[in-house]
């Protein structure tokens, strides 16, 4: 699904920044107008951008459309168009971003994929980055039925791609991908089908993964992490920012602890994920779901506890 309006904008946003094809626009003409005062073959381009969607199963939306997220409407520096492939009803739950480190431990790993299974059970989305480690670990445990009753139910995780849904990437998570994608969940980037990731694309898309969620969740982040970027943007946005903490002698912890100690809310178990995401969603004005559960055991091991004594 492609409007001519959506395919237009995400061709002129092939070859320009968004700063470059919005200035474009300001004439009042519409993208349709402006591809083909700037582009001699834009019939044929629109064409083929349709063709290579409905063949890759992608549908396309420009901001403002039935179909874009309703999230992503309000945050600052909006996608002008966004790509999307799976089950959007992923977008209509209430949703967690588990995000952390790619070099990442085995606990933080165990914990990402523990917390994710518990949301997904909870008919909670999990937003992440497909990112080695703790995005991995992250949609691995969201698209894992948590018990055999539980085997046929979809299970919803978004992935927000740095790179376009025609080459995901890290190649190795492309089994991830297609599983994720089996088990009811949604691929998505703001970037052309066949566009390689670069280096600007980790933060641009650092700002749609805590968009798309109500409660972001930092797993394991260096000083230097890309995950701290996501958790400032979440706060910019609005949206509710908890943390797992971890021993003091580990750099991956460091990143987190600061987070922490600038007031971040402080997770040792899936319940407090749960009272997070309610008070999100009472504060942006919707009623808090009934999704919490009894609480759980820690997630983070006594070895971990003792560090931060």
């Amino acid at each position: 699904m492609v409007s001519d309006n959506a395919a237009a904008l995400a061709i002129l946003l092939k070859s320009r920044t968004r700063a470059s094809v919005r200035r474009l626009l300001r004439d009042g003409d519409g993208p349709e107008a402006v591809l083909a005062r700037h582009h001699r073959d834009w019939r044929s381009e629109l064409a083929d951008l349709k063709t290579q969607t409905r063949a890759s199963g992608v549908a396309v939306y420009a901001y403002g459309e039935a179909g874009f997220p309703e999230r992503l409407l309000h945050i600052p520096d909006a996608p002008m168009v966004l790509f999307c492939r799976g089950d959007q009803a992923a977008l209509e739950q209430p949703s967690v971003a588990i995000v952390g480190a790619r070099r990442a431990s085995r606990l933080g790993c165990e914990t990402a994929s523990q917390l994710a299974k518990t949301l997904c059970a909870a008919r909670v989305s999990v937003v992440s980055g497909l990112a080695l480690g703790i995005d991995s670990a992250a949609h691995c445990g969201a698209i894992e039925p948590a018990d055999s009753q539980q085997s046929g139910e979809l299970r919803h995780s978004i992935a927000v791609q740095g790179s376009g849904l025609g080459r995901i990437q890290p190649v190795s998570n492309l089994p991830l991908a297609e599983r994720l994608i089996a088990a009811g969940g949604l691929l998505v980037s703001e970037y052309p089908l066949g566009m390689s990731a670069r280096p600007q694309h980790f933060p641009e898309r650092n700002r749609l993964i805590s968009g798309l969620a109500d409660v972001v969740v930092v797993v394991e982040a260096g000083e230097r992490s890309g995950s701290l970027i996501t958790a400032r943007l979440a706060l910019e946005q609005g949206r509710e920012v908890v943390a797992v903490p971890g021993a003091i002698s580990q750099p991956n912890s460091r990143g987190v602890h600061r987070l922490l100690k600038q007031g971040a809310g402080l997770v040792d178990c899936a319940q407090d994920v749960f009272d997070a995401l309610g008070n999100s969603r009472l504060q942006n004005g919707g009623q808090a779901e009934s999704a919490g559960t009894d609480p759980e055991p820690d997630l983070i091991s006594p070895e971990a506890v003792a560090g931060l004594d």
